[in-house]
């Protein structure tokens, strides 16, 4: 009874979160973590259907340990039918694309496994009779419950929400890294699109839903590149339901169950965490397998909080233990040229090694500046690389790069984009004075790259006083090579 109600609830906070820009929250979730969630999830898939997958029934609330256990013990029970139909499933789906790679191998494969179900009268499990016919979906307003019920509800509510909108931002960030495509997701458009669904679906009265990885990644396994497959998904549950529940309700449960293990092994080892592996190892290895030992032991949720706090926890670590000044996060500080270093640019002393940069903090005043010592000296390598211009923008970087440094990354590129808008010519180069950084973490190195390179627009980026730890991670989430390092020393 209370069903449509949470539902109703759910989402109503993700369609007012979404409003509210709420979803840019999800932009500080570290790569460790995320790939620990990609393999997390596709452990539980894997783990979740072998008993199916075998002709098993378990008991529900088993962890994938448990399941393991549960599947030694009952080994007597396998049914051989159903592992054949799973096995058989499961390696068409790797081989036909091999054969072509748009042929739908996952419609081929339980096509395939239906008709040599029912052609052989194999004894296996079928998905049986499901809601049919338009009388199906009975439209109505959620019933309000009583006033003593209202503080319990709400605390339903909100954890139901926290954790659907969690899964939903994390399964979005985790596919964009599985497969790059043109398409970047909006986390707070991803809200308002799932509290629109949720409330549709408490009307009819449904359960909340959720955006899962496991569907999308099929997709992209399937080499789908846009948003259509989630549309023609629709339209096809919509039209089994209305048309063809009959012929729905024939299909092997062990097929299906062999879809989703190939799609889980397909989870276990995600392309970021060996990125990130990369740049980082104690600092990867870390949050990745906590997030993993908390989905597994505690839940989704659990886990994902647990990974944040140990990817925290080695960043203050880190940033406890530099050498540096303590900072916890990556600072941007924009230069222009001196006026008194332009008027006696004709001085023979001006060779171009040594060029001076102030400070762009119009909110400061003169003896602010001169205390916070604003005057930047950077020295170039005048063989190397081209002295500064007016047409420069020249940005000094220090503190840690890591994924505490979005909202400080979003506003250097923001204020990047506006010079190469708002001027009357485009910038000639971007310079970047790296001597300050301290401690690089994957997450923050991949967006500033990113990031730089988008609103750099084919601007030449030159990044100077680069030591060999910062060029070597920037080389990996830079492979088209569009930036130009440049060491402190000759």
């Amino acid at each position: 009874e209370a069903l449509p109600i949470i539902t109703m609830g759910c989402g109503a906070l993700q369609l007012a979160s979404g409003m509210t820009r709420l979803g840019v929250v999800a932009k500080l979730v570290p790569v460790s973590v995320i790939a620990g969630f990609t393999t997390g999830v596709g452990t539980l898939i894997l783990t979740g259907q072998l008993p199916k997958a075998l002709g098993m029934t378990a008991p529900a609330g088993m962890n994938p340990v448990e399941l393991l256990g549960f599947i030694g013990e009952n080994a007597a029970s396998i049914n051989p039918s159903a592992a054949a139909l799973a096995v058989g499933t499961s390696a068409a789906m790797f081989m036909l694309p091999k054969i072509h790679p748009k042929m739908p191998s996952a419609l081929v494969a339980v096509g395939g496994a239906t008709l040599a179900t029912h052609a052989l009268g194999l004894d296996v499990a079928l998905i049986g009779s499901i809601p049919s016919g338009l009388e199906a979906f009975q439209l109505g307003l959620p019933a309000m419950p009583a006033m003593d019920a209202l503080p319990s509800l709400s605390a339903t509510i909100f954890l139901i929400y926290a954790m659907t909108s969690v899964e939903s931002l994390l399964s979005c960030a985790a596919l964009e890294k599985m497969k790059k495509t043109p398409y970047k997701h909006n986390p707070d458009q991803e809200l308002v699109g799932q509290g629109l669904a949720n409330m549709g679906s408490a009307l009819f009265m449904g359960m909340p839903v959720t955006s899962v990885i496991a569907r999308s990644s099929l997709n992209v396994r399937l080499n789908a590149e846009t948003r259509l497959p989630a549309l023609v998904q629709s339209a096809f549950v919509f039209s089994s339901v209305v048309f063809m529940s009959d012929k729905i309700s024939m299909v092997p449960m062990p097929a299906l169950s062999g879809v989703l293990i190939t799609t889980g092994l397909g989870m276990l080892n995600p392309q970021e965490f060996q990125h990130s592996y990369a740049v980082q190892k104690t600092e990867t290895v870390v949050p990745f397998a906590t997030t993993i030992g908390g989905m597994i032991s505690f839940g989704l949720a659990e886990g994902i909080g647990m990974g944040c706090a140990s990817a925290l926890a080695m960043n203050m670590y880190g940033a406890w233990t530099s050498p540096q000044e303590t900072m916890f996060r990556m600072q941007a500080h924009e230069f222009v040229e001196s006026p008194a270093v332009a008027a006696s640019s004709s001085s023979p002393s001006n060779d171009g090694s040594t060029m001076k940069w102030q400070l762009h903090a119009p909110d400061m005043s003169h003896t602010q500046l001169r205390e916070a010592r604003s005057i930047h000296t950077m020295t170039t390598l005048p063989e190397s690389v081209d002295p500064p211009t007016d047409r420069s923008s020249v940005w000094k970087i220090t503190g840690p790069l890591n994924f505490l440094s979005m909202f400080e990354i979003d506003n250097m590129m923001r204020r990047i984009k506006e010079h190469n808008k708002c001027e009357h010519a485009p910038l000639d180069a971007i310079v970047l004075d790296m001597e300050g950084i301290t401690n690089l973490e994957f997450t923050g190195v991949e967006e500033f790259v990113t990031r730089l390179t988008e609103v750099a627009d084919g601007t030449p980026i030159k990044m100077i006083n680069c030591r060999e730890d910062v060029r070597d991670a920037f080389d990996h989430c830079n492979p088209s090579q569009e930036i130009l390092y440049y060491s402190s020393q000759p």
